[in-house]
């Protein structure tokens, strides 16, 4: 089965129409959760992707403003309120040192969650 966006790879799985997927790690633990457990998810095997930010050249807001929004979103606890919120794992090493121990399973960069990856 296929998916065509995050809603529906939690349907298929907690439907039962499908048995497994390949998932982000932000919905995986959702699913998890609205399972009541009955669904894991595991890093065997998974992906990561990493993502960017980049400023454009003579963009309206000026450099200044997106140097500001970089600098910003890279705070180790504004990471952390993302992670707790949205389950998103930080770009951070900072941010990541900031992580319970109890929620370090479902944090993608993890040390050793990335050695399954």
């Amino acid at each position: 089965a296929y998916w065509g966006g995050g809603a529906e790879s939690q349907s298929v799985l907690l439907n039962g129409e499908a048995s497994m997927a390949i998932v982000w790690s932000t919905r995986a633990s959702l699913i998890e959760q609205d399972s009541g457990g009955k669904i894991k998810f595991i890093w065997d095997q998974g992906l990561i992707s990493p993502g960017a930010l980049a400023v454009l050249k003579n963009n309206p807001g000026g450099k200044d403003a997106a140097m500001k929004f970089i600098a910003s979103a890279q705070d180790p606890e504004k990471q952390l309120v993302m992670f707790d919120k949205l389950g998103q794992g930080p770009a951070n090493p900072a941010a990541d040192a900031l992580i319970p121990a109890d929620k370090k399973r479902i944090n993608p960069v993890d040390p050793e969650n990335m050695k399954k990856q």
